[in-house]
């Protein structure tokens, strides 16, 4: 059987938790409600991030609320996340895990147009045969699994 790794982008090989929670509140802040610390961040964080809104607003958001919290948190995140650096052993792991012959891939909700010369930026582009970030408009309420799905079923 061959080994092969699908490794996940932002909060996993990319330390960007502190820009993400900055602008979680920001989004949040706009709706009322007061700033969360990075253990409640980690506590309520859930993809689909419609259940993640809607665990912290405890119900749905509304069309409104959620066009504003996609708005701001857009506004401040997309930036922020261009500085953050790889998690601490990413690289190193990512280096041996190809030395010993085991195939990697990477599956994000970031946009294929902005990851990819992320991956470049850093230097970790050709550790992944497969690298598939989101192409189209995100789906809040299935997110990731649906994305997964498709990039396991490839």
């Amino acid at each position: 059987m061959h080994a092969h790794i699908v490794w996940d982008w932002n909060g996993t090989l990319l330390d960007d938790v502190h820009v993400a929670l900055s602008a979680t509140n920001a989004a949040i802040a706009k709706v009322g409600l007061p700033p969360l610390t990075l253990e409640k961040y980690r506590e309520f964080y859930r993809v689909p991030v419609w259940d993640f809104y809607t665990a912290l607003l405890e119900r749905s958001p509304t069309d409104e609320e959620w066009a504003t919290i996609g708005k701001e948190f857009g506004r401040l995140y997309r930036p922020g996340v261009q500085a953050c650096d790889l998690a601490a052993g990413s690289a190193r792991i990512l280096a041996s895990r190809r030395s010993a012959g085991i195939t990697q891939s990477l599956c994000s909700l970031m946009p294929q147009t902005e990851l990819v010369p992320m991956l470049r930026a850093r230097d970790i582009e050709d550790c992944f045969q497969r690298i598939d970030g989101r192409t189209g408009s995100l789906d809040v309420r299935t997110g990731k699994a649906e994305q997964m799905a498709r990039h396991l079923s490839a």
